[in-house]
């Protein structure tokens, strides 16, 4: 268990992936088999040069996906990945309040009407 430790052939190497697995770590070691570990969405959140950069799940689109890239501001710039109905990816750099909402979206059904009603800071 850990941020290093590998699951289903990945090491994430981010502290979100060691939250998740902690629950079914514990399970495990008091011989309750039945919480295995779901994965993680790897997502990560930098700030650069005084601006916020948040990346989750797929960043290469795979065959068959549909991507939605928003006109861009002045300092910001979204990204998005569709695949099987679901928001595959997302990357997000300058809206700190957006990003949080779209990273909390991966991984779920939504379609580019989902991901244009996000919050914005």
């Amino acid at each position: 268990m850990g941020d290093c430790a590998e699951a289903a052939g990945a090491c994430l190497g981010i502290i979100p992936a060691a939250l998740d697995e902690a629950p079914a770590c514990a399970a495990a070691v008091l011989g309750d088999e039945s919480r295995p570990y779901a994965g993680t969405v790897p997502s990560n959140t930098l700030k650069v040069a005084g601006i916020d950069l948040s990346s989750a799940g797929l960043v290469e689109a795979p065959a068959g996906a549909e991507e939605l890239r928003l006109e861009p501001t002045r300092g910001r710039y979204e990204r998005y990945l569709f695949a099987e109905a679901r928001l595959a990816g997302a990357i997000v750099i300058g809206d700190k309040i957006r990003a949080r909402a779209a990273l909390a979206l991966v991984g779920a059904s939504a379609d580019r009407a989902d991901v244009e009603a996000l919050p914005r800071g």
